[in-house]
């Protein structure tokens, strides 16, 4: 039983061996300078990104509300090694439009277009709640929620594709 289970293990590690090597290896080299722009880069995944972004030397906007908090991750990113570094302050729950398009047009103008576009700003239902699981909620709470989490992405993804397709 041993010798078989042996076999499968050598066939099993054949066969990962043959297929990763069809597959290009990931080349750092090949992130240097591409245009990018990530929301909610305050805090979490958002700064992360943005930073691993940075360290690759990625020319990085990162966008949300809080301004010092935005200045704190760019003078990291640019110790990190970002070829550019800077910040757009946003708020992403807005209902205008026009706040979204001028967010992405001002994005393109200072890093002369796009190449990345990460969106990862986020609000929770935990935000809103008041009492108990649920007590307090309101539809004003909900549509909130729908404008952060879905009706932005949209909006944002929609008036970028002009600066993204040509990249």
């Amino acid at each position: 039983m041993s010798s078989l289970f042996s076999i499968w293990v050598l066939i099993f590690f054949f066969i990962g061996y043959v297929v990763s090597s069809f597959y290009p290896s990931f080349d750092p080299s090949s992130v240097a300078g591409l245009r990018v722009v990530v929301t909610g880069a305050t805090a979490g995944i958002g700064r992360a990104i943005a930073l691993h972004y940075a360290s690759l030397g990625a020319k990085v906007i990162v966008v949300a509300r809080t301004q010092s908090k935005l200045e704190s991750v760019v003078r990291e990113m640019r110790t990190a090694g970002a070829r550019r570094a800077d910040y757009i302050v946003a708020d992403l729950g807005s209902t205008e439009e026009n706040s979204f398009s001028d967010m992405v047009r001002k994005a393109n103008e200072i890093l002369g277009g796009l190449d990345t576009l990460i969106l990862n700003h986020v609000i929770s239902e935990g935000t809103y709640r008041v009492g108990g699981f649920y007590d307090g909620v309101d539809m004003a709470s909900h549509k909130d929620l729908f404008n952060v989490n879905f009706f932005s992405y949209v909006s944002i993804a929609q008036f970028a594709m002009p600066y993204l397709e040509p990249s």
